[in-house]
């Protein structure tokens, strides 16, 4: 185990010594990270709200047929 992580810091340290600034990867790749970063919240968000909604309507589901007398 602790030979594999060493491996494994040991490549990272030397991916980040042969990376390029993230401007140029940016402006080869076409991807934005902040723009990608602030769809993601954007799409967190909604996500949170429709499971919100879905909580209120099983909610009001339960209480309609809480309110109908057992036969």
């Amino acid at each position: 185990m602790w030979h594999s992580h060493s491996k494994l810091c040991s490549f990272n340290r030397e991916r980040r010594g042969a990376s390029l600034p993230r401007d140029q990867i940016n402006s080869v790749s076409g991807v934005s990270l902040n723009e990608e970063g602030a769809n993601l919240i954007q799409y967190q968000n909604a996500y949170t709200a429709a499971s919100r909604v879905a909580s209120v309507v099983a909610s009001l589901y339960q209480t309609a047929i809480n309110m109908v007398p057992a036969v």
